[in-house]
C-alpha cells in the first residue's frame, strides 16, 4: 500500500512540476533529445540528461519548498542547453566498473527509499545522494580531460 501511494505521490508529483513548468519544459527536453550532439563518439551524452524523474523524487524526499524547486528545475533546465558531457554509465569505459557497482548500491539505496516511503531513515536518504554526487563529478573531470567534443550521428556505434 505504501509504495502504491509512493508512486501516486511522484506520478502527481512530477505531473504538476511538469504543468507549474510547462513553459520551460517542452522547450528543455526536445533540444536535449533531437541536438544533434545528443551523443558523442567516445560515449558521452551532452546536455544535463533527462533525469527528471529522479530530480522530483529527491524534491520530494527532502521536502523542499516550492521555490527551491523552482530553482532547481531552473537551472537543471537550463543544464540541458550547456553542451558538458555527461558519463553515458555503462559505456564511458573510464571507471565503468567502479560507476556500474556505485549504480548498482544507489539503485538498492533508492528501492529501500521506496518501500520504507513515506519515513525513510534520513541517512538513508543522504548516503543515496553519493552516485548522483560521484556522476555529476565523474562527469565534469572527465569533460574538461577529454576536449572538444566528438559529435556522434546516426551510423555512429554511440547510437547503438
Amino acid at each position: 500500500m505504501r509504495i502504491r501511494r509512493f508512486l501516486a505521490t511522484v506520478l502527481f508529483g512530477a505531473l504538476a512540476l511538469r504543468a507549474s513548468t510547462s513553459a520551460q519544459t517542452p522547450t528543455c527536453d526536445g533540444p536535449g533529445f533531437v541536438a544533434p550532439d545528443a551523443k558523442t563518439t567516445d560515449q558521452f551524452f551532452t546536455g544535463f540528461p533527462s533525469y527528471w524523474n529522479i530530480v522530483v523524487l529527491y524534491l520530494l524526499l527532502f521536502g523542499t519548498s516550492p521555490a527551491v524547486n523552482a530553482v532547481v528545475l531552473l537551472v537543471l533546465s537550463g543544464l540541458v542547453f550547456v553542451r558538458i558531457g555527461y558519463v553515458y554509465p555503462s559505456r564511458t569505459p573510464t571507471l565503468r566498473p567502479l560507476t556500474l557497482v556505485l549504480g548498482t548500491a544507489w539503485g538498492v539505496m533508492i528501492g529501500a527509499i521506496i518501500v520504507l516511503w513515506p519515513s525513510p531513515p534520513r541517512w538513508l536518504a543522504i548516503a543515496s545522494l553519493g552516485f548522483p554526487v560521484y556522476y555529476f563529478v565523474l562527469s565534469l573531470v572527465l569533460h574538461f580531460r577529454r576536449g572538444p567534443s566528438r559529435v556522434a550521428g546516426p551510423e555512429s556505434p554511440a547510437y547503438r
